[in-house]
Parts: structure tokens; sequence; C-alpha cells
């Protein structure tokens, strides 16, 4: 695996005013709380932040785990599907906030333990490293009532199994349907902006690009934009070649996109949708120019096919307003894995 991105010491709080309603605290202290017990492995801390209905969902698979007993039990045996060391353990790369929504991104280093409790682990005493990023939404009580979770399951085992747990004999683990397996679902929609309802920097590139107006869509790129495909940690510098990637993708197939949450601060901004489409012959050609495009071994074979996969895209703005570094979280290789025959 390429190195991690790591933020200068300076990313890891960025600077944001303080929001304080009525009968809850600032969000700047929230997120130190938060920060606090989360990378402290203090489970009983983390619930405490959390709404008795929260949904946690693992947007790779499209699991979810509603309420604050599925939460424990799910949560209980994800940490025990990793080993911390004082080498080894959570490192936060960025953690920003608005009015009602926390992302987190940070760097998963662990050791796979001798009995594994998430499918397809790889074999006890591998390390592990994958970037993971979190996006929470805070309801009026300052409570975290929805809380996504994004990450590539094959940076951590190689493949994309469609489950995160392996099953207990009693079953406890429910593995997801076969239609969650092939289509995650659509998580909770949240939507949320930044406040006074100003338009975000992101909403105008997605919305331009959606249209193919390419032109407006630069405009909101800095020159020295990096964007970066967490997947994979592949790069794209400077904006010909992000609106380039952009145009791609979006000629590669008909979108019907479900926006989840748009949110952005002076520095930095979360932007979350589904996307939902159709492949479209565009990508036959994209794949033989670019093999990273390449979905399977015959991509003519899956036009007109339809798929769905979840989006996160974190990105921080320069002091003109631009996008100069992005991160795109998705599960490729699940996206990957609807195209897959059927098992007989």
């Amino acid at each position: 695996m390429q190195n991690p991105i790591v933020a200068s010491k300076s990313d890891l709080e960025t600077p944001n005013k303080e929001a304080t309603t009525a009968g809850r605290p600032s969000m700047a202290s929230f997120a130190e709380k938060f920060k606090t017990v989360f990378l402290g492995d203090d489970l009983d801390g983390v619930i405490k932040l959390m709404d008795k209905d929260v949904v946690w969902t693992f947007m790779a698979t499209g699991e979810k785990f509603s309420g604050l007993e599925q939460y424990r039990k799910a949560a209980e045996r994800a940490m025990a599907g990793r080993v911390h060391t004082k080498a080894l353990h959570m490192e936060v790369t960025n953690l920003f906030w608005s009015d009602d929504q926390l992302c987190i991104e940070y760097q998963h280093r662990c050791i796979s333990p001798e009995h594994a409790t998430i499918t397809g682990s790889p074999p006890a005493g591998t390390e592990i490293a994958m970037p993971i990023c979190l996006t929470m939404h805070l309801n009026k009580n300052g409570k975290i009532d929805r809380w996504n979770e994004y990450l590539d399951l094959s940076t951590m085992r190689g493949d994309a199994k469609r489950s995160l747990f392996v099953q207990d004999e009693d079953g406890a683990a429910k593995q997801p349907t076969p239609a969650a397996q092939a289509t995650p679902p659509t998580s909770h929609p949240v939507p949320s902006t930044n406040p006074k309802g100003v338009r975000t920097v992101f909403r105008t590139l997605f919305e331009s690009g959606n249209a193919n107006d390419f032109d407006t869509m630069a405009t909101t790129i800095a020159d020295d934009c990096e964007w970066v495909m967490m997947p994979n940690m592949q790069k794209f510098k400077g904006n010909a070649a992000c609106v380039e990637l952009c145009k791609k993708g979006k000629l590669s197939s008909d979108k019907t996109p479900d926006i989840m949450t748009d949110v952005a601060t002076a520095e930095w901004g979360a932007f979350e949708y589904m996307n939902n489409g159709t492949i479209t012959k565009e990508l036959v050609h994209l794949g033989a120019l670019d093999p990273s495009f390449k979905l399977t071994a015959d991509d003519s074979a899956i036009v007109g096919k339809k798929y769905s996969v979840a989006v996160c895209f974190v990105y921080r703005i320069n002091a003109q307003g631009k996008i100069s570094q992005l991160h795109e979280y998705l599960d490729m290789e699940g996206l990957k894995k609807q195209f897959q025959p059927s098992p007989r």
C-alpha cells in the first residue's frame, strides 16, 4: 500500500467558530470530546455522545446498526477484530465541524488478531493500514443520530466481501440480503448546508459537472488542487487533471444522484451522495485509455447495467474559495462486484 496522506499538525483541528445552541455544548468542545474517547477506544465514552436511536451505516456494504444496543454489539465485534499497539493505532488526519455535522478522517493502523471477527480478515499478525472517513449528524440535543463510515474493504483484506462481520454460531451478526450485497441501500438523508444556506463550492462543482458544464466546474478547482482516490491513493494534480477526472467519471455512466449531505465551513467541506447510475458505452472507451476506469475484464458486456455506490468527498477550500485538496471515499471493489455474475 502506498503511504497515506497525512495532514500537518495545523490540519488536525481546523479552527471553527463556536457553534453553541441552547442546551447543548459547542461543536468545538464536542469534537474534542469525541476525538478523545474515540481514539482512546473508550466505547462507553463514545456511546454517551450518541442518541438512543442512532443509525450507524457501514457504507461499503449498506449494513445498518440501529439504536445503542445494536451499535454497541457491532462496535465490540469491530474492536475485537483488530489489535492496537503503541506504534499501530488510529491517527487523525483531519477533523472539522459545522453547526450540526462532524467529519473525521483517520488512518487506521492495527494488527489482525488470532481469532477474526471480521469476514475475510488477513492472517493473524498481519499489519493493516487503511484510510477511513466518518461523517456524523448531531440532533438538537447535541447527540449523534447518524454515523456514516466510509472505507474500501479491499484495503483491509485484498477483496470486498459484502458483510462486515464473521457470523456467530447463533447468527448474531446477520448477513445482508442479496439485494443489499449487490446494491448498498441509501442512507437516511440528513441534508445540511453551511450556515445561512450559502451555496457550497462543491455543490457548484457537482451540479455543473452533472450538467456537462465543465467550464463552470473548472472555476471551482484551484490550479494546484490535489484530488486523491482513497481506495488506491491514486492522485490527480492540477486543475486540468482534476477536471478531466470529473469529465471521465461523468461520461462513463448516466447518473441519478441522491444527495445525502452537503456541508462546508470556511476551510473544509463534506459532500455525500448515492451514485445511482447506468453504465454507458463511454466507459469502454475510457477503460481502453485508462485501465483504472475498467470495472470488468470486458466492460462492453456491462453497458446498460445499473449500479449504486455511496461516495463521500472531503475537501479543503483555499483563501479564494476554490477546492485545493479533495479526498474521494468509496468502496471501489464493492462497485466492481456488482457486475460479477450471480453465484449459481
